[in-house]
């Protein structure tokens, strides 16, 4: 074999080895494509204080964030964990559009988003509501609390006031309320007739529930006042303000009366000779349920509220 023949042959196997090469090569892998795209919208219209179902079709992602926006304001985050497989979410919609509102709805998922933007809004103008529904009890006692029973709707903040008589409103601090109630803690003490009233401020709203009668406390029983075991006797407390007149009717009924005369507010006293009240200054005289017999006096004494509470024991609130 001469060096020519040697040659050609070698070179004829360096392209066999080189052509086994190329058909022995690693195949490439397969590039993986995710894909988000926003398919629907229902309704197509977004109406206030109503839902809106977005739908999308997704491809390799698992986890989408949803967004939206009014005109050209920023995203606000609505949810970062929905499943793409989900394939539609409910979104809320606002309890109020402006005339003119458009709008927008953000999809992103792998770094992929898909936006709808100016989705035409409904304008509903919604009524704002703020009215005092009831309180309970109706009247005020000193040491005990009401329960305020309110309605709001539209309404972004409230905030709760009350003043006694005609004062100045005060506001409460750190009230204890809920969405449709307030509860009040009411003072140990009140002073003679006096009156409490309450408001609820809200939005440019207001309610108010005024002049609620309030009573002071006390209880007695046959231990303090041991005359309360005989019925028909009369008997007299002695509170800081008045002293107060007491007849049992019964064996749960009690008859308070103020001793203090209708006419001039003098105190009265009873007399045992002629089972009447008399008046210290002017001569008035009251029988033993209060009623006025002889003037000056032309009104009755003032009666109390009394409640018995068992076992010869009653709350008379004054």
């Amino acid at each position: 074999m001469n060096r020519k023949q040697f040659l050609q042959l070698n070179f004829a196997g360096v392209l066999g080895v080189i052509s086994s090469c190329k058909h022995e090569s690693t195949p490439k892998k397969e590039q993986i494509i995710s894909s988000l795209k926003i398919i629907g919208l229902t309704p197509d219209i977004a109406e206030a204080g109503g839902f809106m179902q977005v739908s999308w079709e997704s491809k390799n992602i698992n986890t989408i964030a949803i967004f939206i926006r009014l005109n050209s304001n920023n995203w606000q985050l609505v949810s970062d964990s929905v499943k793409a497989s989900d394939i539609s979410f409910q979104l809320a919609m606002p309890a109020k559009f402006n005339l003119d509102d458009l709008l927008s709805i953000r999809l992103v998922g792998n770094g992929i988003e898909s936006i709808k933007n100016n989705i035409p809004t409904k304008y509903i103008d919604v009524p704002k509501v703020l009215k005092i529904v009831s309180i309970e009890p109706a009247f005020a006692v000193a040491g005990g609390t009401m329960k305020l029973n309110f309605e709001a709707k539209n309404i972004q903040q409230l905030l709760f006031f009350f003043r006694s008589n005609m004062g100045e409103w005060v506001e409460f601090e750190n009230p204890d309320t809920g969405a449709n109630y307030l509860n009040i803690q009411l003072p140990a003490q009140f002073e003679p007739l006096e009156k409490l009233s309450f408001k609820i401020e809200g939005d440019g709203l207001e309610a108010l529930i005024e002049n609620l009668d309030t009573f002071n406390k006390v209880i007695i029983d046959e231990n303090s006042h041991p005359d309360i075991l005989q019925p028909e006797t009369i008997f007299s407390v002695v509170l800081a303000a008045d002293t107060l007149w007491l007849k049992r009717n019964s064996a749960n009924q009690l008859l308070a009366m103020s001793g203090l005369c209708t006419h001039a507010s003098c105190p009265i006293s009873y007399q045992t000779q002629d089972k009447l009240f008399h008046c210290s200054c002017h001569g008035s005289r009251f029988d033993l349920e209060g009623n006025v017999l002889v003037g000056p006096a032309s009104e009755p004494l003032r009666k109390f509220k009394t409640n018995y509470l068992g076992n010869n024991r009653f709350e008379i609130l004054y």
